[in-house]
Order: C-alpha cells, then sequence, then structure tokens
C-alpha cells in the first residue's frame, strides 16, 4: 500500500506554537463554542487537538469531524489532513478515492504537500486510475514551489522515462535540487548515477554523494561509500 510521507507534525506544531494564538489558553468549551459559530481558526485548532491528543484525549473520529468542517471552508491545511486521514483509516473508514478528492481540492489550491501526495496517488493508482504523465505534471508543480521530495520523484520519473520523455540529464538536475536539500534518497540516487558508464564512471562524485547519504543514515551508501574508498 502507497504509504504518505507527510508533514503532518508539521501543520500541528504550527497550529500550537504560534505564541499569539488566542485559543492556546482559551477553554475547550470556548474553543467549541466558535468553532461552532464557522470560526475557522477554531475548528482548525480543535481539530489539531483532538488528532495529536493536545489538552484532550485523542479521537481521530472528533479531529475529522471538525477537519472536514474547515475544509468546507476551503481550507488547503484541512483538505489535506483530510487526504491523510482517508488515506490512512484515521478516524474515518480508509478510502483512497476519498484521500484522492481531498488532495485534489487542496492541490489545486497550490496546496505543495497536497500535490506531492496528489502525484503520488496518480503514480501508484491509489483511487485513481494509474498515469504517470499526471503524476510529472503535479510533482512538477510541486518540484518548482520547492518541494525536495517531489523533485526527487521527478527525477526519477525521468530516469525511468515514466510519463515524460526518458531524460537522464533532467534527472540528474532534479536529483541535484533535491540532494542540495539534503534529501538522502536523491543523494543515493546521484551516487549510483554517477557510477554509471554514461557518466564515465565517476568515482570522486559518486563517493561524494554515497558520502553525504551515509551521513544521513542510508546504511546500503555507507558500504558502498566504503569500498569507493578503498
Amino acid at each position: 500500500m502507497f504509504k504518505l510521507i507527510i508533514g503532518v507534525m508539521v501543520f500541528l506544531f504550527s497550529t500550537f506554537a504560534v505564541a499569539n494564538n488566542p485559543f492556546r489558553t482559551m477553554p475547550q468549551s470556548q474553543i467549541i463554542h466558535y468553532a461552532k459559530q464557522g470560526n475557522l481558526n477554531a475548528q482548525l485548532y480543535l481539530a489539531a487537538m483532538y488528532y495529536e491528543g493536545y489538552r484532550v484525549k485523542q479521537d481521530f473520529e472528533q479531529a475529522a469531524k471538525w477537519y472536514l468542517q474547515a475544509a468546507k471552508q476551503n481550507s488547503t491545511e484541512a483538505q489535506f489532513l483530510l487526504g491523510v486521514m482517508y488515506a490512512e483509516g484515521l478516524g474515518v473508514k480508509q478510502s483512497d478515492e476519498h484521500s484522492f478528492l481531498w488532495f485534489e481540492k487542496a492541490a489545486k489550491q497550490g496546496d505543495v504537500e497536497a500535490q506531492v501526495s496528489l502525484a503520488g496517488n496518480y503514480k501508484f493508482g491509489m483511487g485513481v486510475k494509474q498515469d504517470y504523465a499526471q503524476a510529472a505534471k503535479w510533482y512538477k508543480l510541486a518540484a518548482d514551489n520547492g518541494s525536495a521530495s517531489a523533485q526527487r520523484e521527478l527525477g526519477t520519473l525521468y530516469a525511468l522515462g515514466d510519463g515524460v520523455p526518458k531524460d537522464n540529464l533532467v534527472a540528474q538536475m532534479y536529483w541535484e535540487k533535491a540532494a542540495a536539500k539534503n534529501d538522502v534518497y536523491a543523494q543515493f540516487n546521484l551516487g549510483h548515477f554517477y557510477l554509471s558508464k554514461e557518466q564515465g564512471n565517476n568515482k570522486s562524485k559518486a563517493k561524494y554523494y554515497f558520502g553525504a547519504a551515509c551521513k544521513n543514515a542510508k546504511i546500503e551508501a555507507c558500504d558502498i561509500h566504503r569500498k569507493l574508498s578503498e
């Protein structure tokens, strides 16, 4: 099953951490009052409380309930997190189709994490017919918005010729963008790329990227780096 690598904890931390957030010290009953009145920020804060178990007992069903209310108000954060919850079956019945639809709503509004997730749905055929061209389209949008994971995945599509013309130089470009942001898988890919015949078995650059991946705890990269250093 396609597993999401997501920034959920970043979203939740940012929800709680803002120093001037008026809900931080507000009684739960008052937050619920504002949420029921349609206050978007109260709905997001309440949903995050239930999702994380912050100040309340963790309750994914309640989290999904309030994220849905916020999503109906066009909150991309809520739409993305609903997509995550449907993908993982947290507080809702697991549904790749519903997950896809919520990711799509957020992605079309420019949410980068949703764009990456939507691309993954297309790549793996989760909740939608597999379509590498659509995967490439959404990875490209997210890559242009600075997502390292999208840059790495787009590079891989170019390396394989899936949904885009096969082009190792374009793959290299995107992997290097991601590797510069410390993406371990891009670093590992570049290590192999520079060992290839096309690159003249460039052991110096291969060693550099395997070393970088090794520092990021990629065990296979450490083994190859060690052999290249012998």
